[in-house]
């Protein structure tokens, strides 16, 4: 038996992390966490791990929960304003 998917819900990511999104990667494990903290871990986990997740089946998932969910709103409300904005401006 193995497993399918980690579903990280506790940091430091920034600390902890980095060894268990390796981890998955290297094992074909599907990963996703709701990190929201650090900007160096995702950016790290990309350009460190993103070639051996993709080569071994591996789906890596960050800032899919909680921390990230207020600044992913905003930016979503910021760019339809600025969608809709233009368009009026167009008319």
């Amino acid at each position: 038996m193995r497993t399918n998917v980690v579903l990280a819900m506790a940091g430091p990511f920034s600390i902890i992390g980095r060894n268990i999104v390796k981890a998955c990667a290297e094992s074909g494990t599907d990963y996703a966490d709701i990190t929201g903290e650090t900007v160096p871990f995702v950016r790290d986990s990309i350009k460190n791990l993103h070639e051996l997740a993709k080569e071994k089946g591996s789906r890596i998932v960050h800032c899919c929960g909680y921390d990230s969910v207020p600044s992913d709103l905003l930016a979503k409300k910021v760019l339809e304003t600025i969608r809709s904005q233009s368009k009026s401006d167009n008319v």
